[in-house]
Parts: C-alpha cells; structure tokens; sequence
C-alpha cells in the first residue's frame, strides 16, 4: 500500500481540499456582504415602519374635504378621507393627501394631526410602529444569524456547513422574533 504526501488524500482517494477552499471562500464572501445588506433592509423596513405608524414623514394637519366608507365585514367599516395638507407651524395648505384605510370616519373640514409622506398621510398609531421596528429588528437579526453561521463554518473550516443550514437558522430566529412585536401590536390595538 502507497501512502502519499503529508496534507494530500492517499492516493485513489477524492481530493476535495480545492473543493472545501472554494466553499469556505463562498460562504466568507457572503456572510461579509449579508451584514451591509442586512443593514439595507433593516433601514428600509424601519423606515417603512415609521412612516406606516404616523411617526415619519412631514407633519402637519389634514383638513378633511371627503371621507367614504368600504364595508369589510357586516357592520366593520374602514374608511378613505382626503382634504388639503396643512404642515406644521403654517396656515396655508400645501397639497392635499389621503388616509387610506382607516377606523375613524370623519367629516367635513375636521383637523386630523398626520404625517405625510408623498400623497399619503399617516395618523399615529403605537400598534403600528411597535409591528413595524419589531419586524425590522426580526429580519436583521435573521440576517445576521446567516451571517454569524457562515463566518463560524468558515473560521471552524466546519466541511459539514451547508448555505441551505443557515439561511434556515436565520429564518427561523426572525420567525421567532417576529411573533414578539405582532403581540404586543394586538395588545396595543386593543388597549
């Protein structure tokens, strides 16, 4: 029987050394650039999430010109409004906007406290901003997950990491972290 060099597989045997360099370049390559998209997605979602909530984009105050109603349920209605958008510290509008799909009706020439982002206006709502920052900390934190695992396969040189492995492990920590910020968005919809 042949043996062969030190560091080198016997000879007959699969040398997978080029293979596992390749891998553990791979998987170093993406967890480095999984953390700045990472942060990427988290901005967008959390501004995402200001906004949608009533705590991001300009304020003002929105005076209602029209409001209809759309059943979705027997007896549970949700209301569109539209009128001129009066920022903060001025007199004259600036524009109009709309709040779409909300639980208040009013009525003509009400004064609603908004947030406008483009067209859109946006009233307050803690529920809202507490599902909207809780998801952007689930997906960052599942992101960073991915990239933890694969920088420890490749610190570890772990030949038994696999991609599939810790895109699931950081599915399911931002699954898990996800469940958080829906509940107490229902406890404070409901308070």
């Amino acid at each position: 029987m042949s043996v062969g060099k030190p560091g080198r597989p016997p000879p007959g045997a699969l040398d997978t050394r080029g293979v596992e360099t390749k891998t553990r370049v791979w998987f170093g390559a993406l967890a480095v650039v999984l953390l700045p998209v990472a942060a990427a997605v988290v901005w967008l979602v959390w501004w995402f999430g200001l906004v949608t909530a009533g705590y991001g984009g300009a304020a003002g105050t929105l005076v209602v010109d029209e409001c209809g109603a759309i059943q979705i349920q027997h007896g549970v209605f949700r209301y569109d409004c539209a009128g001129a958008f009066v920022p903060e510290g001025t007199e004259a509008a600036e524009g109009t906007a709309s709040l779409v799909g909300i639980g208040t009706e009013y009525h003509r020439d009400d004064r609603v406290p908004v947030r406008r982002d483009g067209d859109t206006a946006h009233t307050a709502s803690k529920a809202k901003l507490v599902v909207g920052l809780g998801m952007a900390c689930a997906l960052g934190a599942g992101f960073a997950t991915t990239a933890g695992y694969l920088a420890v396969a490749v610190i570890r040189r772990d030949s038994g990491a696999d991609l599939a492995s810790g895109f699931k492990l950081g599915g399911k920590v931002a699954c898990l972290l996800v469940v958080l910020p829906f509940a107490a968005g229902l406890v404070l919809a409901v308070i």
